[in-house]
């Protein structure tokens, strides 16, 4: 690992360090606030069984598909604190695939890690901070990036349809990754029709089953609260924390984010007009994306530059994007690193990417000493906003870069096929 990966790796060992000591006190006296999130997954399949809704409002808000739920059913044989220990402990495990999946992904690209690096790549994961806070929460953002991972590994195998089975489970579980579908589209010689179907047909399925199992009454009523939610974008800024700005509100991650903290500080609302406005500009974004990505010069480490830019991309539009969305950067991070390489302004802006989704909280937490306009501006300008636009910054630049280097070289080999491993970035291989 270069000298610059072992700075990061300090900075990520440092916050990660701090956050699990932080998490060890948590266990000890209150670890009531351990868990929080798998406790409202917990609850509300307790309260589906015991026939009440799972969209009840008691147990908290939750947004996931009926299907999703029945994944938490097997844990209601247990306390809620031991499921709890169960569902962390396959957290840990998943973190463990993931990079395994990470390793196979980077062969498919001829990189070679020797195995001192590879160990550390996998000690970075597990002290990132977006991956500590996902373990401490009980968040299932960790299993949706071992999926996308996997949808990602199969799909530059060329087998489509364990690839959108993959993708298609990611989404049931959280909507959030149905963008990077369109990474399928700006692949010329991929069966667009093939992959999309494939990747509808799972959904139907999955959909079809949660039917027989909760009935049409348990969808209508999700129906009718995504609509909700999806009708304003966000329901509003205090939603969550009503009591803004005397706590870290780290929710919203995003540009939207941003101007809803702005507008939250001024005393505005932020105006459904406005989520209606921002969804077409969400939309806007991704279709030019890939418009720009499929006129490309295709290359292998181009395809991977497309990957990563649409996952950051995802991060930066998507309202909520919560700092434990940040697992979801983990292969996007090793790909830039590793395969397509950083040069020139790519490097420092990567690490202040990763600086950022790595000290956020401890940046956040300055606010509980100071007091005036300066506490404001920390909360306004949310660390994890400026680590997932750095990270978009940092692969456009890459594209721009390769875009370039292929059309001074005027070669463009054949796109990376869906039926094609990647092997045409042999000549790009190198020893890290």
């Amino acid at each position: 690992m270069k000298t610059s990966g072992l700075f990061l790796f300090s900075v990520i060992a440092l916050s990660g360090v701090l956050a699990y000591l932080y998490h060890a006190y948590e266990l000890i006296f209150t670890p009531s606030l351990l868990f929080y999130d798998f406790n409202v997954y917990y609850y509300h399949a307790v309260e589906w069984l015991h026939g009440g809704s799972l969209y009840s409002t008691v147990s908290g808000f939750y947004l996931y598909t009926p299907i999703s739920s029945v994944t938490f059913m097997p844990f209601t044989i247990l306390s809620s604190w031991d499921a709890g220990i169960v569902f962390l402990f396959i957290n840990v495990i998943s973190i463990v695939i993931l990079w395994w999946i990470i390793l196979k992904i980077l062969a498919c690209y001829n990189v070679i890690i020797p195995a001192r690096s590879s160990l550390l790549l996998l000690a970075a994961m597990f002290l990132w901070r977006p991956s500590n806070h996902n373990l401490a929460a009980g968040q299932v953002n960790i299993i949706i990036a071992v999926l996308l991972a996997l949808a990602y590994l199969y799909y530059i195998k060329g087998r489509q349809g364990w690839s959108a089975l993959a993708l298609s489970t990611a989404v049931l579980i959280k909507i959030m990754p149905l963008p990077l579908i369109l990474n399928d589209l700006t692949n010329r010689k991929s069966n667009h029709l093939v992959f999309i179907g494939l990747f509808s047909a799972f959904c139907a399925l999955f959909i079809g089953a949660g039917l027989l199992i909760f009935g049409i009454g348990e969808h209508s009523l999700f129906l009718n609260m995504a609509s909700k939610y999806a009708s304003v974008n966000v329901p509003t800024y205090d939603f969550f924390h009503p009591n803004f700005p005397s706590w870290p509100v780290d929710s919203y991650g995003s540009i939207s984010g941003l101007l809803i903290r702005i507008l939250a500080v001024a005393g505005i609302s932020w105006p459904a007009i406005a989520s209606i406005g921002w969804l077409a500009i969400e939309a806007a974004a991704f279709i030019c994306l890939t418009i720009f990505l499929y006129r490309g010069p295709q290359r292998s480490e181009w395809m991977a530059a497309g990957y990563c830019s649409t996952v950051a991309l995802l991060l930066v539009v998507w309202t909520i994007s919560h700092p434990t969305y940040g697992v979801f950067l983990i292969l996007p991070l090793t790909l830039l690193y590793y395969v397509t390489g950083l040069h020139g302004l790519e490097r420092p802006l990567f690490g202040f990417g990763v600086i950022c989704l790595s000290l956020w909280e401890h940046i956040l937490y300055l606010g509980h000493f100071i007091d005036g306009p300066v506490k404001s501006l920390l909360y306004i300008f949310n660390p994890v906003t400026f680590g997932y636009v750095s990270i978009l910054a940092v692969t456009i630049l890459v594209l721009l870069r390769l875009k370039k280097q292929y059309a001074v070289k005027n070669v463009y080999p054949s796109v990376v096929s869906a039926g094609q491993e990647c092997q045409d970035c042999a000549g790009h291989a190198r020893t890290n």
